[in-house]
């Protein structure tokens, strides 16, 4: 709740700092949020534990000094190995922007970016649950033909191999 009275103009935003995906401070409210974003990859060993005591070292929390907010974002809300960060889908994140949106009456460019934003993890993020489904079935009900079918798949690269060799003649004099 104190974030959405907060002065905003000051903040910070890094990409990639000591490998963290996304980095948020507001110095004058002594607040860091962390985010590791994650879509097709998986939390490697220790990986969040050493980004918390990375931003820790950076930002003590001793005496109080800095706050430390960690988010974890994957999307079907995996929980993460330090329980300090906290899961967040980006089904969440999708529904947050979608909040935002029924109750905006603000910039129509911010507005326009934000759909685009959603649209775009519907799309490249999150796996359709009907489209899902409708393979699933697919898959039951003509298995042999699937497979059949990917196995007769044309390989292009090869084809392309192919026709290399059929024109080197005609390749080499046009070089």
């Amino acid at each position: 709740l104190r974030l959405h009275l907060m002065d905003l103009d000051n903040v910070e935003v890094r990409r990639e700092w000591r490998s963290i995906d996304l980095l948020v401070t507001l110095a004058e409210q002594r607040l860091v949020l962390v985010f590791e974003l994650k879509i097709d990859a998986l939390e490697s060993k220790g990986q969040l534990e050493r980004y918390r005591e990375a931003v820790e070292a950076r930002w003590p929390t001793a005496g109080g000094e800095w706050a430390h907010l960690y988010f974890f974002l994957t999307p079907d809300g995996a929980e993460p190995s330090d329980p300090v960060w906290r899961t967040i889908s980006y089904d969440e994140v999708i529904e947050a922007i979608e909040a935002v949106l029924s109750e905006a009456a603000a910039d129509r460019l911010a507005v326009s970016m934000l759909r685009a934003y959603a649209a775009m993890l519907r799309r490249n993020v999150m796996q359709d649950e009907e489209l899902a489904a409708i393979a699933q079935a697919l898959w039951q009900r003509h298995r042999e033909a699937l497979e059949y079918l990917t196995e007769q798949r044309p390989d292009e690269l090869g084809s392309l191999g192919e026709a290399i060799k059929e024109r080197a003649d005609e390749i080499g004099r046009a070089v």
